[in-house]
């Protein structure tokens, strides 16, 4: 009975040097032991980490497909849109030019047009 009582003081006594180094040291360096890094506490942190990575990849791997599926409906979509358009072009008559005016043409379109034709300089329509 009397050499367990020397041992629990004996080790008392090494935990009492031991928390009086930890204590200087962080007197001296100001840097304080972190009782959070243990091998426990580490292996929780990585779990936890692993655990929301894969979470992560999964939520945005749903993400992934729905906006996929989106973009081909989209596709689809725009598709069906151009092949619904028909576009009718009109034939130009014979000797016709693709730009600019045709001079005569216009000419007789503003003369048919045109409700008082003119009689020398002046137009006809005098009170009666």
């Amino acid at each position: 009975m009397f050499i367990p009582l020397i041992h629990l003081l004996y080790s008392a006594n090494t935990l009492d040097s031991k928390v009086f180094e930890e204590i200087q040291e962080a007197l001296a360096l100001g840097v304080q032991k972190n009782t959070y890094n243990s091998a426990y506490h580490r292996t929780k942190r990585a779990l936890n980490k692993q655990s929301n990575a894969a979470r992560a990849k999964t939520k945005n791997s749903l993400v992934r497909d729905q906006l996929a599926a989106a973009q081909e409906t989209v596709k689809n979509l725009k598709a069906k849109v151009k092949a619904s358009k028909t576009k009718t072009r009109r034939s130009e008559p014979a000797g016709s030019h693709s730009s600019g005016r045709v001079k005569s043409s216009a000419r007789k379109a503003r003369v048919t047009a045109d409700p008082y034709p003119r009689l020398g300089n002046h137009y006809s329509f005098r009170a009666h």
